[in-house]
């Protein structure tokens, strides 16, 4: 339903490490029911998708990306999952790496709350259905 949203909380790393220009920090990816191959389907240039960055430790360096997106109406039924891509760098050295939350399906137009299935990608109740291996 219109208003219902789905958030994700992610290791991260600092955006200024890459700008990712002409590419994105992160992602909604859909998949039909019977396929195999994920379609991105929102961006982090769509209002509907929010991109959060915040430090966690100065001491540490380390810090949590936070991917929410506010489910359209007019969303497709089947399968999604939240995307975040980040660029880790250590002594000058950039490691390019992505996340993915679990699977969510969508059916009937309405998102099915149900319990996290990985408390260790720390995502909200919402999400839940299977991890990816």
């Amino acid at each position: 339903m219109r208003g219902d949203k789905v958030k994700a909380t992610f290791v991260g790393a600092n955006p200024r490490n890459n700008l990712r220009l002409e590419e994105t920090y992160a992602a909604v990816e859909h998949r039909q029911p019977g396929e195999s191959e994920w379609k991105t389907v929102r961006d982090d240039s769509d209002w509907a998708l929010v991109y959060q960055w915040k430090r966690t430790s100065l001491f540490k360096g380390t810090s949590e990306a936070t991917v929410v997106w506010d489910i359209e109406d007019w969303a497709k039924p089947g399968e999604y999952r939240l995307c975040y891509f980040g660029d880790f760098v250590f002594f000058g050295h950039e490691d390019p790496f992505s996340h993915f939350s679990c699977k969510k399906r969508r059916e009937r137009q309405n998102l099915k709350p149900r319990r996290s299935c990985c408390p260790e990608h720390r995502v909200t109740p919402r999400l839940a259905n299977h991890c990816q291996p």
